[in-house]
């Protein structure tokens, strides 16, 4: 995907945010934007102001598409999960949310992020304060000195529970000079091999094979600090304030959380005991929120604001057409876009729908040239002022 950074510094549009980033005149106001282009404006601030993201999305699903796309490209991005209150009492979905979100507050704390994408719901729930999940974590480095016997009285301070073998989160196991644990925030285990008083290799491994699965420098294990974020703070508390905060636009958001605040569960639901009734407690102060937000560097990308924002930036772009498989309509389209000088990208996962779209075209006896990447997003878009198309297979085949 580096053809759409590369495109980017061709855009003057870009330069312009860009230069706003830096020179922090913002809140900027980005218009014109189709979905795609959202991450790929994101992929290009974050790489050339080698500054972290938050994307507060309009719902999951927006969450989901993005932090794909952005993974796609090649960028370090993770959801920020939301708590499902109507479920919250149920122990295992409970579990699970908040091991995500610490995974999460653990790679912003050891700046192993690029991006952060949250629903609004997400970002008004209580969260740890960094300097609480810090000293809950222990750092594990290859070459380090560290008896064993400290990290074994260290992983049961944190909560981790001795066990013969391991086989889930929270536990480790002792065999001679190997050490196994499974974190509470990394989806396979470790397994650290000590050489006297010196950690000599770490590895991940497969609980079910007991093979290891790769090699690491260094591994952070955090303590199980479920429920312990009641009386905590923000997500925009917690991050950095340099972080580069992007959202629909101010106005959007104030609503948002205004709506969040309101809500309660249905009595039906409480009767049933299927929700938490001390839900709403858990959510932040909302005009303490309403106030951080304006403190950050704050991209938007909606309409409403702009007559009060520093720069207004309008792109030229548009989502991808749609086709349903129909190769007429996909050769007129096509022929039209190479006839106005665009360069054509056919996006997909797979080496044989690119041979295929090639075959069709042959077959048919159209004379359309592309340029095939085999990787994909989760739809295409036109960018009149770069003069590219970029057409994923999945949305010309249906």
């Amino acid at each position: 995907m580096n053809f759409l950074k590369a495109g980017m510094h061709k855009l003057p549009e870009y330069m312009q945010l860009r230069q706003a980033v830096e020179s922090n005149a913002l809140p900027a106001v980005a218009t014109g934007l189709s979905g795609i282009h959202k991450a790929t404006i994101i992929n290009a601030l974050v790489q050339d102001t080698n500054k972290t993201a938050l994307l507060l999305a309009a719902d999951e699903a927006e969450a989901q598409r993005i932090c794909q796309d952005l993974t796609s490209m090649g960028l370090r991005s993770f959801i920020y999960p939301t708590r499902d209150f109507t479920f919250r009492n149920v122990e295992s979905a409970s579990r699970e949310y908040e091991h995500q979100r610490i995974q999460v507050l653990s790679r912003i704390l050891k700046h192993d992020c690029d991006v952060v994408v949250a629903c609004m719901d997400a970002a008004l729930q209580y969260t740890i304060p960094p300097n609480e999940l810090e000293g809950r974590m222990i750092e594990l480095k290859k070459g380090q000195t560290v008896s064993l016997e400290q990290v074994v009285q260290s992983l049961v301070r944190c909560g981790y529970v001795r066990a013969e073998q391991i086989d889930g989160t929270g536990q480790f196991a002792v065999r001679g000079s190997i050490l196994d644990v499974f974190s509470y925030t990394n989806e396979l285990p470790y397994r650290i091999d000590f050489f006297g008083k010196e950690v000599e290799s770490i590895r991940t491994f497969e609980v079910e094979t007991q093979l290891s699965t790769g090699k690491l420098e260094e591994v952070y294990i955090v303590a199980n600090v479920c429920g312990q974020e009641a009386s905590g703070i923000s997500i925009l508390d917690f991050i950095d304030k340099n972080t580069i905060l992007i959202c629909h636009n101010l106005s959007w958001v104030i609503d948002r959380i205004s709506a969040i605040a309101s809500e309660s569960l249905s009595e039906q639901t409480l009767i049933a005991e299927e929700g938490d009734r001390y839900a709403m407690q858990k959510i932040i102060d909302v005009t303490a929120f309403q106030k951080k937000i304006t403190t950050f560097r704050r991209i938007d990308y909606g309409t409403s604001s702009e007559a009060n924002a520093p720069a207004v930036i309008r792109f030229n772009c548009a989502p991808q057409g749609v086709y349903h498989k129909n190769f007429d309509l996909v050769s007129q389209s096509f022929s039209q876009f190479i006839e106005k000088g665009y360069t054509l990208y056919i996006l997909s996962d797979s080496e044989k729908q690119i041979e295929r779209l090639q075959a069709i075209f042959e077959e048919r006896g159209d004379s359309i040239s592309f340029t095939p990447v085999l990787k994909t997003l989760h739809e295409g878009f036109i960018d009149n002022d770069l003069k590219i198309g970029c057409f994923t297979d999945h949305q010309i085949f249906d």
